[in-house]
């Protein structure tokens, strides 16, 4: 089946299939078998892309679907100095669960943890974020596995020259196996957990500055 400027949401739609993704395609799906038993394989080129809340002006998507589960062989997504690079598998199953693994480059972090977190901590954090995200369980409140340097910084409206983390979400509860926050000659080092439910936190911090 070749596409030409197909909604890709739509197209999902027709074989009973109701994707957080909105985009038009051009490319190639060839189907095997006889519906509800099919496989396809598509290599599509997408543009104008809406991803539950993130948006991009163009990519990518090679992908296989069988056995009630799409595999994700790659998907970029470009808009203007950002990328974004997935791999990994979506289950058809209610809930959509997911086992994704997403490289990012130069992404706006508030905006990409907020499509998985709800939380006013979130909202306070401004900056350009470049790392890995693992993504694992229902697309609704996945657990997460995060990895980034996050340069340009702003928390709270207080500016930093970068902060490089390392934590993980399961549940309500973030565990930061890493946080250093830099600033100037200035280095903040911390820890701990966090409730992005409650607002409860246990952050253990070491503090260090050269002299000015």
């Amino acid at each position: 089946m070749q596409l030409e400027q197909a909604d890709l949401n739509y197209l999902a739609k027709l074989f009973n299939y109701d994707f957080p993704i909105s985009a038009l395609a051009q490319g190639e799906i060839i189907i095997d078998g006889i519906w509800p038993k099919i496989t396809a394989h598509g290599d599509l080129k997408l543009k104008d892309i809406d991803l539950i809340s993130y948006r991009a002006e163009s990519g990518s998507l090679i992908f296989v679907l069988e056995e009630n589960k799409i595999k994700v062989k790659s998907m970029v997504l470009n808009s203007g100095k950002t990328q974004l690079y997935t791999q990994g598998e979506v289950n058809l199953e209610e809930g959509f669960p997911l086992d994704l693994r997403v490289n990012f480059l130069n992404q706006d972090i508030s905006s990409l943890l907020s499509n998985f977190v709800k939380s006013d901590l979130i909202g306070k954090l401004r900056g350009k974020a470049t790392g890995s995200l693992e993504i694992k369980g229902n697309y609704a409140s996945p657990d997460l596995y995060l990895s980034s340097l996050i340069e340009d910084v702003q928390l709270e409206k207080v500016p930093l020259n970068s902060i490089e983390v390392k934590l993980e979400k399961i549940g309500p509860m973030v565990r930061i196996n890493q946080l250093k926050l830099s600033q100037r000659k200035g280095e903040l080092v911390a820890g701990g957990w966090i409730n992005i439910f409650k607002g409860n936190f246990s952050l253990p911090v070491n503090f260090s500055r050269d002299t000015i």
